[in-house]
């Protein structure tokens, strides 16, 4: 009869609703699986594709009067001071970092003088706002200081740096022998000797990619852009801090 054809029909329809119901549940249990094997992909590709270490850019502060054959003549007010020189020095730094492109994170200075004014002329010609963080772990080498001392502080705010700044790049404006402590860590990393003939002029710029225990030199110490001729003959372009 008709209502028993209805009947089988309804019976037909409620046997496929539940089957359907027991298929969709399922394709949903297995979807759910593949979203998180898709997410735990896409989180173990992002982690792949992350940038790691730091970009490390070292700056011998400017030249200061202290830097002059003829310092005793100056007053010891301007010894911790730039010179016009230094001054010009400084911007060239600054001015190149940004032709480069590079996106600078931070900017650690030594508390002298002579390195917090190189690095906020710095920072100026970078475009860069704020004052660069004084840092006493990268200041001038210290009275009874031993060279195991003063790798061990360079390498401390270093080690900082790479923790707080994965992937980017920061400066640090500094003094002399703390650039040969960090360059002869990357030297020996490279196994291309220590000869320490890295002068590291004032105003000089040191890039070094570091990833842990992988350090690399990427550009020894040169003098930026119209700064790369002799200084005025009797300059003490090394000795002093």
């Amino acid at each position: 009869s008709i209502k028993g054809n209805s009947m089988m029909c309804l019976g037909l329809s409620a046997g496929n609703i539940s089957l359907l119901g027991q298929i969709l549940m399922v394709a949903c249990v297995c979807s759910d699986k593949q979203n998180d094997i898709n997410t735990e992909d896409r989180k173990a590709n992002d982690t792949a594709t992350a940038p790691t270490g730091l970009r490390l850019i070292l700056v011998r502060h400017a030249e200061a009067y202290r830097n002059l054959p003829g310092r005793q003549s100056v007053p010891d007010s301007m010894l911790d001071t730039l010179t016009p020189r230094g001054i010009k020095q400084a911007d060239a730094v600054g001015k190149a970092l940004k032709e480069s492109g590079v996106q600078v994170a931070t900017v650690l200075t030594a508390p002298t003088g002579r390195a917090g004014q190189t690095a906020a002329l710095l920072m100026k010609a970078l475009g860069l706002q704020g004052k660069p963080v004084k840092d006493p772990a990268v200041n001038a080498c210290q009275p009874d200081e031993t060279n195991a001392d003063k790798s061990a502080r360079i390498m401390g705010a270093i080690a900082k740096l790479e923790k707080e700044y994965p992937g980017k790049t920061a400066v640090i404006v500094t003094h002399r022998h703390l650039i040969q402590c960090a360059l002869d860590r990357a030297a020996q990393n490279q196994r291309i000797g220590t000869d320490n003939n890295y002068q590291c002029p004032p105003g000089s710029m040191t890039v070094l990619h570091i990833d842990k225990d992988a350090w690399k030199i990427e550009k020894k110490p040169e003098l930026i852009g119209v700064l790369t001729k002799k200084p005025s003959e009797g300059h003490d372009q090394s000795q002093a801090e």
